[in-house]
């Protein structure tokens, strides 16, 4: 009888705490990605879409990071802020942009499914998303 009680509470926080080590899980994959893509954009930051300058762009960079997370990323994007404080979002192209100490950040952002009924609360749709970003200055 308690057992019948307590079970849907343990399985709940159960969930919860397995959609918490997912979703940090995915945070790191998303950062490290994200890094790998700044350090090729910090020399060509307007070279983002694969074909630019061979396999030297952003999202190639991204990719090589994480074979299965490039299967589930979303979004890539690369801010280019320039010394004058103008900035520049891309998301595609291949474009030389950016000057030497202009600081350029790269986003890169892939959903996660939750399971847990406290985060579905949150997340009615079922997947929240799951960003993370990188930052460096422009070396050319």
């Amino acid at each position: 009888m308690e057992l019948a009680l307590i079970l849907p509470f343990l399985a709940t926080m159960v969930l919860t705490v397995v959609d918490f080590g997912r979703g940090w899980h995915l945070k790191t994959r998303v950062e490290n990605a994200a890094r790998e893509g700044v350090m090729t954009a910090q020399y060509q930051p307007g070279f983002i879409s694969t074909g630019c300058n061979g396999s030297a762009n952003v999202r190639d960079a991204v990719n090589r990071e994480d074979k299965n997370l490039a299967l589930i990323v979303t979004d890539i994007r690369v801010n280019v802020t320039g010394t004058s404080g103008n900035q520049a979002t891309l998301t595609s192209g291949c474009v030389s942009t950016g000057a030497n100490g202009d600081e350029v950040e790269v986003v890169v952002e892939a959903p996660l499914q939750v399971f847990s009924p406290f985060l579905g609360v949150m997340y009615p749709d079922g997947e929240m998303d799951v960003t993370g970003s990188a930052h460096a200055a422009v070396v050319k």
